[in-house]
């Protein structure tokens, strides 16, 4: 009543005549390599994911990020970055726990995914702040992404801060010609401090991009 994982390999058998006459199978127990190899994805979750909010970590942010921006000026694509964080974090884990801050965050990490493609990385950059690479994506519409994001976290209710909604805010920028890892993500936070300074809440926008829009 055991299962397990065979690996099977079918060879045509033909007559002397070329004709074809049958085929010879071979299976072996192929258990012990799929499970060596379960476990290397697992270990490769394990290193490149937040432990507790389940998006990428910062160590896969690093690795990723400067390949992405030189892909996408390589082949002149549009390409964003998005960082945003959860207004008054101090405050929520000071009112409600830490317990709550962490339930916080992974509602956001959450929201933040749900309204992120499939080819986008989420990640979390530490604390209460995070970042989304956007690939492919252009300044409008990374501008866009970045509202629904805001919009969505302010219109849903959090459990562990009695029901209450959180806010956050957010900076948007695109590559342009030059760039690297460090300049877009340094201009995107630039943007983000902005948002903050203006007065949370909202979306600031800094960079036109490749195309110049």
């Amino acid at each position: 009543g055991r299962e397990f994982t065979v690996l099977l390999r079918a060879i045509p058998v033909f007559s002397d005549n070329r004709e074809h006459c049958g085929v010879l199978m071979v299976l072996r127990n192929a258990s012990a390599e799929a499970d060596l190899q379960e476990r290397l994805a697992s270990l490769e979750v394990i290193a490149t994911s937040d432990p507790l909010t389940k998006v990428a970590n910062r160590a896969e942010l690093t690795r990723r990020l400067p390949t992405f921006v030189e892909s996408h000026l390589q082949e002149g694509l549009p390409g964003s970055l998005i960082i945003c964080d959860i207004d008054f974090f101090k405050k929520i884990n000071d009112t409600y726990g830490h317990q709550a801050g962490d339930e916080a965050l992974v509602t956001f990490a959450a929201l933040l995914r749900e309204n992120s493609r499939h080819e986008d990385l989420v990640a979390r950059y530490g604390g209460e702040e995070f970042v989304v690479i956007c690939s492919g994506c252009d300044h409008s519409a990374a501008v866009n992404r970045a509202e629904q994001m805001r919009e969505s976290i302010q219109r849903t209710p959090v459990p562990s801060l009695n029901g209450r909604c959180m806010t956050s805010s957010f900076g948007v920028t695109a590559i342009q010609p030059g760039d690297a890892a460090d300049t877009l993500l340094a201009r995107a936070d630039r943007a983000l401090i902005m948002a903050k300074e203006n007065g949370r809440n909202q979306v600031v926008q800094l960079g036109s991009g490749q195309d110049g829009a």
